[in-house]
């Protein structure tokens, strides 16, 4: 159907469980992440490419 926020269809909870299951499933894992080292140096950032649009 359609809606304007996610929050209308599916309670908070459902959507806290489901990402948690998600995360798991693609083994996702914040706590992993966060420890990993650096792929960037500090400060760099990264130049988008001609005609290729973001969001």
């Amino acid at each position: 159907g359609v809606f304007d926020e996610i929050d209308d269809v599916i309670s908070r909870d459902e959507i806290e469980s489901f990402m948690a299951c998600y995360m798991a499933a693609t083994g996702f894992a914040v706590e992993a992440l966060n420890a990993a080292p650096r792929t960037l140096p500090e400060g760099a950032t990264l130049t988008p490419r001609p005609g290729v649009r973001r969001g």
